[in-house]
């Protein structure tokens, strides 16, 4: 009788850890995608063959939108946080927020900032794999201002 108990209790916990994923899964996909449609709505129309000057920036603005889609959607979870808390347990509360939490430090301090300087930047002169060189290149910048960070401080 006690290991039936226990079983239950087992199936409980699994199916409402599952059931936790897919609701934030949900939630999640449905912001991105209202984030990807309100950033293709405000997009310039003209930024579609003048201002890639090849393949490889083209994947370099297509790799930022991404970005950015992801940064607004996190936060339009954090700003909606409140209102969409009103239907939902304690237990799924306290696990979205943390999951808006972890991602808006994510967005603001690595994602931000990385998709900034990748439209901004060029790779090594002459080097064939561009996009490589210029994630090389973000990683060198960063670790320069950090070094100088920690110096000031």
């Amino acid at each position: 009788m006690s290991e039936d108990v226990d079983v239950d209790l087992r199936e409980q916990t699994f199916h409402n850890a599952v059931r936790e994923v897919i609701i934030f899964l949900l939630l999640f996909i449905l912001l991105y995608v209202s984030s990807y449609v309100v950033l293709c709505y405000f997009k310039r129309k003209t930024d579609n063959d003048e201002m890639y000057a090849g393949e490889e920036d083209a994947i370099v603005f297509r790799i930022s939108l991404w970005l950015c889609t992801f940064t607004l959607a996190v936060s339009a979870g954090a700003v909606l946080l409140l209102p969409i808390s009103i239907w939902l347990n304690s237990s799924l509360i306290h696990g979205l927020w943390n999951h808006v939490f972890l991602f808006s430090n994510l967005t603001l301090f690595i994602f931000m900032p990385f998709g900034y300087l990748f439209t901004e930047s060029e790779g090594f002169v002459g080097s064939r794999k561009v996009i490589i060189q210029i994630v090389h290149r973000i990683r060198r910048f960063c670790r320069i201002s950090q070094g100088t960070f920690r110096e000031s401080v």
